[in-house]
């Protein structure tokens, strides 16, 4: 039976993996604070692509508690990201993390729609472009459903869906991205 957006089984609440996400981290909350890292275990510095290592392992001896990733490049249909990082090992990888009970973050910098350079180019006017009645609104809906179907895909061998915390539109008071401070207003 669903109740309230819960599932009710056996006389218990089932929860999401994203509202179990956001009661773990309010009770970590209370505990301390989390150490993070962008793209831990695919690059560090004085090694790049190798499987199973991480900087901060190898200096503490576990994984960051927080892992970043960056979709920049998938709504362009490539196979990596912008700093080179297979889509198929960042999943891997996303799964591996939340399966050691870590939690994933995920950025996205998608290329500026109106001129096809990448997220660094506040030119052409991309925000009122992307927005409904905009000349690339149907091209910006088919990059998020891109986006959103590599975060759907990001399951456990049993099925269950891994909960990331998605942070697009990042630094969006500056003026560095297509979608920055001087694009648009709050």
């Amino acid at each position: 039976m669903v109740l309230g957006g819960l599932l009710l089984t056996t006389g218990m609440w089932a929860q999401t993996p994203a509202q179990k996400l956001i009661k773990r981290l309010k009770a970590i909350q209370k505990r301390g604070v989390m150490v993070g890292h962008q793209d831990d275990p695919i690059y560090g510095t004085t090694w790049k692509w190798d499987e199973g290592r991480s900087d901060v392992k190898e200096l503490v001896g576990s994984y960051p508690a927080v892992m970043g990733f960056d979709l920049g490049k998938i709504e362009l249909g490539s196979d990596t990201n912008l700093d080179g990082v297979s889509f198929e090992r960042m999943r891997r990888e996303i799964v591996a993390q939340h399966e050691r009970g870590g939690i994933v973050t995920l950025s996205w910098h998608p290329w500026n729609p109106v001129t096809g350079e990448n997220a660094w180019d506040p030119s052409g006017e991309a925000v009122k472009a992307v927005l409904r009645g905009g000349a690339q609104h149907r091209k910006f809906e088919g990059w998020l459903k891109v986006m959103a179907d590599f975060i759907n895909s990001l399951t456990t061998a049993d099925g269950t869906k891994v909960p990331v915390i998605f942070r697009p539109w990042h630094e969006m008071n500056g003026a560095w991205f297509w979608w920055g401070g001087k694009s648009c207003t709050p």
